[in-house]
């Protein structure tokens, strides 16, 4: 069993790439440039406990990035108290 905590629904609307936005996954290789793809990755992993912190850490971080990319791109405000505080759980080895 796999995790997979990949953010490719904003990454494809950012990358103007929304053919495949209900099904985000599908002909990825095809649709999103390498770094995205590297990323999505990343933030995949087999169900063990540290594989899946990592994963989880990973795709918040490419979350908060494309996040950060589409306010500046639509001019739009994003908290940051709600994402300082869920890096900070993620931070900790529970």
């Amino acid at each position: 069993m796999a995790m997979r905590c990949c953010p490719r629904r904003l990454c494809r609307l950012l990358r103007g790439s929304t053919v495949h936005r209900l099904t985000p996954g599908r002909a990825l290789e095809q649709d999103l440039p390498a770094a995205d793809r590297a990323r999505c990755t990343a933030g995949t992993a087999a169900a063990r406990e540290e594989e899946m912190r990592t994963a989880a850490r990973n795709s918040w971080g490419w979350s908060r990035d494309l996040a950060a990319e589409a306010a500046e791109r639509w001019a739009v405000r994003v908290p940051s108290g709600p994402h300082e505080r869920i890096s900070g759980l993620l931070a900790t080895d529970r």
